[in-house]
């Protein structure tokens, strides 16, 4: 097995590193059994006209037909999460008790009502298909204790790191755009920054 590549950011204190690069290459250096909950949302509906900046020229981001929005009709106002595990001897961690007593003492539904990113959460900019601070707080809460380790291979917009320094999660991401790592890093040192004076 190699070694990992050195990170794009690197914060030792809170244990969050960001790789820049394609997922496929660092998951293969990852030591089995160091993450405990992969939050894995690869980029989807990026095909309909959409463009990026890639070495300083603006590309299209087609993806192929697969990627393409089926149009306003279609109803996508729901995503769907799937829980899973390595195989039928994995353990895993779910707080029964804590998500029942998010949900004002009743059993949590299946479906989940979560607003889209608030305002400050796009103050340093935004990702096409960025994920509510909301959402993964009760991924992560539901999921995970304080002090695991939370890989991130599609991090996008960097919520799932944002998320794991504030509820005290150790975490790994890695993203293919060099903008989005600079947005991402952008968002962690401001919460780095809001940590110390609170």
């Amino acid at each position: 097995m190699s070694t990992l590549p050195t990170p794009a950011f690197d914060d030792p204190k809170h244990d969050l590193r960001i790789y820049q690069g394609d997922c496929l290459d660092l998951l293969a250096q990852i030591p089995p059994s160091s993450v405990d909950l992969v939050f894995a949302d690869p980029p989807y509906f990026l095909s309909n006209g959409g463009i990026t900046c890639h070495a300083g020229k603006m590309v299209s981001v087609n993806k192929g037909a697969w990627d393409k929005l089926p149009g306003p009709d279609s109803g996508h106002a729901t995503e769907t999460i799937i829980w899973a595990a390595k195989d039928k001897k994995s353990r895993h961690t779910f707080h029964y008790k804590l998500m029942k007593e998010t949900n004002r003492g009743k059993q949590m539904k299946s479906v989940w009502e979560i607003k889209p990113p608030e305002t400050w959460e796009k103050k340093f900019g935004k990702h096409p298909t960025q994920k509510p601070v909301a959402l993964l707080e009760r991924i992560l809460l539901a999921s995970t204790n304080e002090g695991d380790v939370v890989l991130d291979p599609f991090l996008g917009g960097g919520t799932t790191l944002v998320t794991a320094l504030r509820l005290a999660r150790h975490a790994i991401g890695c993203e293919l755009s060099v903008d989005y790592v600079n947005l991402c890093i952008r968002r962690i040192c401001s919460n780095l920054v809001e940590s110390i004076f609170l």
